[in-house]
């Protein structure tokens, strides 16, 4: 096991504070990383004393991440798998206290990862890690401090592998003139604050995990793509919370269209849904506040049957 030198590690898209005794990493919104200077392959062992003033401690490792007190849902553990890159949330297990000192392990061996907390397992699974190689990081996010007090890495260093890629800024571009294309790019991480798009175009791209807030999306298209997992809400500026910036109570939206679309499972809750017409559509199951629309409709057309004869 080789104890990092804290002061070795630098700083992506974050800003870190450094100590005799620790460092502070703060960023303000997303993938904020102190970042190991060197690169290192499967089997890895990842030890790190740390703690958080409120949210979000994540380990990075190639296409892997780990994430505590997730801030939509502290609860869950969010995992994104070092072999695959798919994330997905373990509940009940991504919780841990603030303003305390944890101990975190996560063990990635060349068939089987596992995460634990103070000597408590928190989550294993099966997998093929036997490529995984690249530089670790350990950051915040959202506005959280992290304070890292030790790091240590057990692996075999490498020159290959994936690097945690430095930022790009491009900040105060305001000439319409400009325009960038971009093709065939990797832009994962990549971060757009308070930027104009109108109309932008997008084709065969993955925004997996994308997060889209406080924006005017109107006269926005989707053809073709997969939205399992989505989690839409705050539609419409009367639907958000009241301290929500886009809340405005006498608003009113242009329609939103559905064409040829699979919600299969869906679960829609505190919805505005007046006025909506569905027409030849799938609703099989269909329930709204526990009543199967099936059956209203059966009971409709007996009615209209009665009153017919």
């Amino acid at each position: 096991m080789s104890k990092i030198n804290l002061h070795e590690l630098t700083a992506e898209n974050c800003s870190i504070e450094k100590t005799d005794e620790e460092i502070k990493i703060w960023c303000s919104y997303d993938k904020g990383y102190a970042v190991s200077p060197q690169k290192y392959k499967s089997p890895v062992v990842i030890r790190a004393e740390v703690m958080t003033d409120s949210t979000n401690i994540r380990l990075l490792y190639d296409g892997g991440q780990l994430i505590f007190n997730w801030e939509r849902n502290e609860e869950e553990l969010r995992w994104c798998d070092p072999g695959t890159g798919k994330a997905r949330s373990i509940a009940g297990a991504g919780k841990v206290p603030k303003n305390t000192w944890i101990n975190l392990i996560w063990n990635i061996e060349v068939d089987n990862a596992s995460v634990s907390v103070d000597g408590i397992e928190r989550y294993r699974v099966i997998g093929d890690f036997s490529k995984v190689a690249g530089q670790i990081g350990i950051g915040s996010a959202m506005g959280s401090t992290v304070n890292v007090r030790s790091l240590s890495i057990a692996g075999t260093l490498t020159d290959e592998g994936t690097s945690i890629p430095e930022i790009t800024e491009i900040n105060d571009c305001l000439d319409r003139q400009k325009k960038i294309l971009v093709n065939c790019a990797d832009l994962s991480g990549s971060r757009f604050v308070t930027v104009k798009g109108e109309p932008l175009y997008f084709q065969e791209v993955t925004l997996a995990g994308t997060k889209i807030t406080d924006a005017n999306l109107s006269g926005l298209e989707i053809d073709g793509a997969n939205l399992g997992g989505a989690y839409i809400h705050n539609i419409g500026p009367k639907m958000a919370p009241i301290d929500h910036p886009a809340y405005n109570p006498n608003a009113r939206m242009e329609p939103v269209r559905f064409d040829r679309c699979d919600f299969n499972r869906s679960i829609m809750t505190n919805c505005d849904l007046s006025d909506i017409e569905i027409t030849n559509c799938n609703i099989s199951g269909l329930k709204i506040n526990g009543i199967l629309i099936e059956d209203l409709i059966r009971e409709h057309e007996v009615k209209m049957l009665q009153d017919q004869s």
